[in-house]
C-alpha cells in the first residue's frame, strides 16, 4: 500500500494525521469534562468562571474538530482518488507493453475487476480506513499517557485491556485472509462471466440459451453469496471474543478504582468509554485491510507480468527489408508455435503465409509488429533486430490489418486518426476517401463527428474493415501485416475491401496471411506452415507444379480455381521492387 501511494504519501500521512489531531481535541473535551463530573462528584460547585471556561473550552474543541475533519477528509480523498487514477493508468500502460498473448490470455472481466472494484476498495481502504484507524487510537493513547501521569496502575489496566485484545485481532486476520482472497477471485470471475455474457449477448439470444447462461450468473452469485458468508464465519468469531477482551476492561478498571472514591470511579468509567468505544470500532479496519490485501495482491500479480524491454540504445533500420532469421516462438503455455523460420520479405515485395489454423501464421505477423519477441532467432527490418528499435519507430514502420477491428468509443475521425492522432481533418478525409469510407462517413448523422457505440456499433463489417484500412493507410507505414483481413467478410464486401487493401499495399512491403488460397496467387513468394514449420515455398505457378501440402489445399478449396485469381493486394498497378526469393517445393532446412 505504502509503495503504490508514491507521491501521495505525505497527503495520506497529512489525512491520518488531521484524523489524529481530531481524536486528540475530542480527548481534551472528555479531559475538561471529566474533571467537571468529578468535582461536582465530589460536591464541589461550578462558578460562573469555570462554567464559561468550559464552555469556551468545548466550543473551541468542537470548531478544531470540524476543521480536522475537514482538512482530514480532504487530504485523504484527495490522496485516495489521485493514487487510484495513477494506478489505473499505471495498469494500463503496463498492459500495453507486456507480451499481447499475454495481455490477451487474462479474461476481461478479471482486468475490469481489478480496474473497478479492487481499486474502489483501495480507494476506500485509503480515504476511510487508514483515517479512521488514525483516529481510533489517537485518543486511546493519548488518554493512556494522561492516565499514567495521574496513577500508573489505571493506565496499566487501560493499555493492558488493549493488548489482551491484539492475539484476537491477529487470529481474525490468519482466519480472514484466506476467505478474503476467494472473495476477491470471485468477484473478478463473477465481473469476467457478466462481461463475456454481454460481449456475447447476440450468440445467447440467438441460441436461445437465456436460460442456461442465467443458470451460470446464479451459481456465480450464490458461490460469491457463500464465499462473503464464509469470510465473515471467520471473522466474526474473533472480531466478538477482541471486542469481549476490551469491554472486559470497564470492569477490570471499575475494580481498580473503586476503593479509591466515588467521584473517581465515576471520571475513569468516561475514560474507559472513550477509550474503548473507538478501539472497538478499529476492529472493522482490520476486515477492510485483509480485503484490501487481496485486491493488492491481484494488483501484484499484474504488476509481475514481464514487459517487453525497451532498446537500450534504439536503432534505427536502414530500409525496410524484412528477414526472419531461424526465428522460433512459444504461446505463453510454452506449447510451441514457430520452429526455424527463415523468411525474406524484400522492399515493396509481397510474401504470403498459408497454413492450416493453427500452424502459426498469425504468430509470424504478430513478431513482426513486436507483440511479442521471438523465443530464438531474430525478426529484422532494415538489418536492425526488431528488439532494438524504439516502439515508436517501429510503429510508423509496420502496422497491421486485423481479421477483427477493433473501434473505441469516440468519433469515426478519432478512430481513424487512432495511430495518428495530430492528424488534420483534411489527411482523415483523404485517408476515408482512398478506403472507400468518405461517402458512408457522409451519410451518417454528423459525419466524421459522429459518435461509435461499443466496438463500432452502426457500422457494416465491411465499413469497420475499412476504417482499419484507413487507419493504416493514414499512418503511412512502409510495412503492411495483413492478417486474414476479409476472411470474416461475405463474398461481395470481401471484393469490395479486397480493391480499398490493393490500394494500401500499392509501394508497400506487405507479409500477407491468408486463409483464402485465391487471395494469394500473385504474391512473390507463398510459405505454406504446418504446425509452425516452413514444409513449403515458392511462387503459385511453383507450388502447383509439385505434388505437395500446397497443391492439396488448392485442388480441395479451390476446385475450379483460376491460377491467373489475383490477390487483393496485387489488384494494383505492378510494382518495381525486387522479387523475393523463392524456391519450388519442400524447404528442406525447415525438416531437419
Amino acid at each position: 500500500m505504502w509503495r503504490i501511494a508514491g507521491a501521495e504519501r505525505v497527503r495520506v500521512l497529512r489525512g491520518v494525521g488531521w484524523r489524529i489531531v481530531q481524536s486528540l481535541l475530542g480527548g481534551l473535551l472528555y479531559g475538561v469534562l471529566i474533571t467537571l463530573v468529578v468535582d461536582l462528584a465530589r460536591g464541589g460547585q461550578v462558578d460562573r468562571n469555570r462554567a464559561v471556561q468550559v464552555t469556551v473550552v468545548a466550543v473551541a474543541t468542537l470548531i478544531g474538530q470540524l476543521l480536522a475533519s475537514y482538512l482530514a477528509a480532504r487530504d485523504s480523498w484527495l490522496a485516495s482518488y489521485q493514487v487510484s487514477a495513477h494506478v489505473r493508468e499505471w495498469v494500463l500502460e503496463h498492459l500495453l507493453r507486456v507480451p499481447v498473448p499475454t495481455a490477451t490470455g487474462r479474461r476481461r472481466g478479471e482486468i475490469q475487476a481489478l480496474l473497478t472494484g479492487d481499486m474502489q476498495q483501495i480507494e476506500d481502504f485509503l480515504s476511510e480506513g487508514l483515517p479512521k484507524l488514525g483516529q481510533a487510537l489517537g485518543l486511546p493513547v493519548f488518554v493512556v499517557v494522561a492516565a499514567a501521569v495521574y496513577d500508573p496502575v489505571v493506565a496499566l489496566v487501560l493499555a493492558g485491556a488493549v493488548l489482551a485484545a491484539i492475539p484476537a485481532t491477529v487470529w481474525a486476520g490468519t482466519r480472514t485472509t484466506a476467505a478474503a482472497r476467494e472473495r476477491t477471485t470471485l468477484q473478478a470471475e463473477s465481473s469476467a462471466r457478466f462481461v463475456d455474457v454481454l460481449t456475447g449477448i447476440t450468440v445467447w439470444r440467438v441460441l436461445a440459451a437465456p436460460g442456461r447462461i442465467a443458470d451460470v450468473l446464479r451459481a456465480t452469485a450464490l458461490d460469491l453469496r457463500d464465499s462473503s458468508v464464509r469470510m465473515l464465519g471467520r471473522l466474526i468469531p474473533p472480531l466478538m471474543l477482541a471486542s469481549a477482551v476490551l469491554m472486559a476492561g470497564v470492569p477490570v478498571l471499575m475494580a481498580v478504582v473503586a476503593g479509591r472514591g466515588t467521584e473517581i470511579a465515576v471520571g475513569f468509567l468516561l475514560v474507559a468509554i472513550a477509550v474503548y468505544r473507538p478501539l472497538v470500532a478499529a476492529l472493522s479496519v482490520g476486515e477492510q485491510w485483509h480485503v484490501t490485501r487481496s485486491a493488492l495482491e491481484r494488483l501484484r500479480s499484474v504488476a509481475e507480468i514481464p514487459q517487453l524491454p525497451d532498446p537500450a540504445e534504439p536503432r534505427t533500420p536502414r530500409g525496410v527489408e524484412v528477414r526472419f532469421d531461424d526465428v522460433g516462438y512459444d504461446y505463453p503455455d510454452g506449447t510451441p508455435a514457430l520452429r526455424g523460420i527463415d523468411l525474406e520479405l524484400p522492399e515493396r515485395g509481397m510474401v504470403a503465409v498459408v497454413g492450416h489454423s493453427g500452424s502459426g501464421k498469425s504468430s509470424l505477423g504478430g513478431l513482426l509488429s513486436r507483440l511479442d519477441d521471438p523465443a530464438a532467432g531474430s525478426v529484422r527490418i532494415g538489418g536492425v533486430d526488431v528488439r532494438e528499435i524504439a516502439p515508436d519507430t517501429l510503429a510508423a514502420t509496420v502496422t497491421q490489418v486485423f481479421q477483427h477491428t477493433h473501434l473505441v468509443p469516440g468519433t469515426v475521425a478519432e478512430n481513424i486518426a487512432l495511430g495518428r492522432p495530430d492528424a488534420d481533418r483534411a489527411d482523415i478525409v483523404d485517408a476515408a476517401t482512398r478506403a472507400q469510407l468518405h461517402a458512408a462517413i457522409s451519410d451518417l448523422p454528423h459525419g466524421y463527428d459522429t459518435r461509435l457505440g461499443e466496438d463500432g456499433a452502426g457500422l457494416s463489417g465491411g465499413q469497420r474493415q475499412r476504417v482499419a484500412i484507413a487507419r493504416a493507410l493514414l499512418v503511412d507505414a512502409p510495412v503492411v501485416v495483413l492478417d486474414e483481413p476479409t476472411s470474416a467478410l461475405d463474398t461481395r464486401t470481401e471484393s469490395e475491401v479486397s480493391e480499398v487493401i490493393a490500394e494500401l499495399a500499392r509501394g508497400r512491403s506487405v507479409l500477407l496471411i491468408a486463409h483464402r488460397l485465391g487471395t494469394v496467387t500473385r504474391a512473390d513468394e507463398i510459405v505454406v506452415l504446418e504446425q509452425g514449420r516452413v514444409i513449403e515455398r515458392g511462387t503459385h505457378a511453383q507450388l502447383l507444379s509439385t505434388d505437395g501440402r500446397y497443391r492439396r489445399m488448392w485442388d480441395r478449396v479451390e476446385p475450379a480455381g483460376d491460377p491467373a485469381q489475383k490477390s487483393p493486394a496485387q489488384r494494383s498497378p505492378a510494382r518495381n521492387g525486387p522479387r523475393a526469393r523463392s524456391t519450388a517445393g519442400t524447404d528442406e532446412r525447415s525438416r531437419r
